[in-house]
């Protein structure tokens, strides 16, 4: 067997037994790289070649197990040839995953190293995150230099974002997920070959691959259902949104990019201090009146009553600084949150686990019809949600934190965001029902469906005032 032979024999080989040129190049450069270590060449002259019988015999050998161990999941796990070719076909080290938002200015680079236990996402906002397994995320504003740790989704569970490594060993299977070809496409010069990947929570992946690594060059996500159908149905819009994105891999990547510590500079806050930037918080006006926003528990706030449709509560309350949507959640998906929240319980898992956990949950969820309007008050310290067929349904109250001011009004009476449990209980007396844990203490009066929450130290953390629940026995429910 002469160094053509073993050539020719792992081409018919590796036709034979894969379409995928990457596996057979990558084995080659193993074996041509053995061969060149023992002074073999494989167009040595005949002479040359009987010299060097042993070592070639054994060479052939082990080119064998070599090919046995790619082709045969069975072949040899162990061996020190399957190891060498396994370290060959890793060769994705580190990945920088550029995505542009069509319906937004802003992008986004994911930072990928197969050394780090981390994920890195820097926007164009120059906010940064930096994503722990465990859901622990470091918060950056490189603008003004802050730094902040906030609880976030995890990875590496079932249902969740794989885990860096697991990742970049994703990133070469794309022709075996994909659910058909979409032939060639020429892109800057290069001929790519396009496949179509599964649908996603109603996102659809389109990817172009170099065809000799099949190696992701460029993705496309569009959704299953046109925006202008969604929008049409009054569906809240999904997440996430249409996006294009281009790949690099093995870039350097520092070891400084994937740490939770702040980077030297950076001024580490709490997350009620910490601002996004381009978030800055919005100023109180200056003619704004206190008194216009009294809590009437049972009422509402100021002139907006429980029951006022959007227009009506805009004229009492004035202009929000920002309306969102929201839309109401299955039953049973009401149901998989309390199951969650429950085990969460049982278990004593850390607020990370729990929230984590409520996320995936949440990712989860398919689009659903927005139901409500959320006016928020960020100068003011405040949102309200309006129902679209009920009214004004919840009026949420809050500290100063990174999205709002802290609250300027006070209940009738005189409970402000500065007052303490025992300030509560003095005037609205022993609440209906009393939570206290770990992370401090809430206070709900049932009759009035109104409450309030403390930190561990006592301190406000929300007001929450709710239209009352109509006994569907009594003459209101009944009209």
């Amino acid at each position: 067997m002469n160094g053509e032979n073993w050539r020719n024999n792992l081409d018919d080989l590796g036709r034979a037994l894969s379409e995928r040129p990457p596996i057979r190049d990558r084995v080659m450069q193993q074996l041509e790289t053995e061969i060149a270590g023992s002074s073999i060449q494989p167009a040595n002259r005949r002479s040359r070649w009987y010299k060097s019988a042993p070592r070639a015999l054994a060479l052939s050998a082990s080119a064998a197990i070599l090919m046995l161990a790619v082709f045969v999941v069975s072949g040899l796990p162990s061996s020190p040839a399957f190891a060498r070719v396994q370290d060959a076909l890793r060769k994705i080290k580190t990945a920088v995953i550029t995505r542009k938002f069509p319906e937004s200015e802003l992008s986004q680079r994911l930072l990928v190293s197969r050394r780090h236990d981390l994920y890195r996402v820097e926007w164009s906002n120059d906010a940064v995150l930096i994503q722990s397994r465990t859901g622990r995320t470091l918060c950056l504003n490189t603008r003004d230099k802050l730094a902040s740790t906030i609880a976030g989704g995890g990875f590496g569970l079932e249902g969740e974002s794989l885990a860096p490594g697991d990742f970049l060993d994703g990133l070469e299977d794309v022709e075996a997920k994909a659910v058909h070809s979409l032939g060639k496409k020429r892109v800057d010069g290069r001929e790519l070959l396009g496949f179509e990947l599964p649908a996603d929570r109603g996102t659809i992946r389109r990817v172009w691959v170099d065809p000799d690594t099949y190696l992701p060059v460029l993705e496309k996500q569009d959704l299953e259902t046109p925006l202008e159908t969604i929008r049409s149905a009054g569906s809240v819009m999904p997440r996430p949104l249409r996006s294009t994105a281009s790949y690099e891999f093995n870039a350097e990547l520092s070891d400084e990019l994937f740490s939770l510590e702040p980077p030297a500079g950076y001024k580490l806050v709490d997350v009620s201090d910490f601002v996004w930037p381009g978030h800055e918080l919005a100023e109180t006006p200056d003619d704004i009146d206190p008194a216009n926003y009294v809590l009437f528990p049972g009422q509402g706030i100021g002139s907006a009553h429980f029951g006022m449709s959007k227009a009506e509560v805009i004229d009492a309350l004035g202009r929000p600084d920002e309306v969102t949507l929201l839309g109401d959640a299955s039953a049973s998906e009401k149901e998989a949150r309390r199951q969650i929240e429950q085990k969460a319980k049982e278990e004593n898992w850390d607020r990370f686990r729990l929230q984590r956990e409520l996320e995936r949950q949440h990712r989860m969820r398919q689009p659903y019809i927005a139901s409500s309007d959320v006016l928020r008050y960020y100068s003011l310290g405040f949102h309200v949600i309006v129902r679209r067929d009920t009214g004004l349904q919840e009026i949420m109250c809050w500290p100063k934190s990174s999205a709002y001011r802290e609250f300027i009004g006070k209940t009738d009476l005189g409970i402000s965001m500065a007052s303490l449990p025992p300030d509560v209980r003095r005037v609205y007396g022993e609440a209906t029902e009393t939570v206290e844990g770990e992370s401090g203490l809430s206070l709900y009066y049932g009759r009035l469906n109104f409450g309030f929450s403390f930190d561990e130290n006592g301190a406000m953390q929300t007001m929450r005032f709710s239209r009352p629940k109509i006994d569907s026995d009594s003459p209101a429910a009944k009209q």
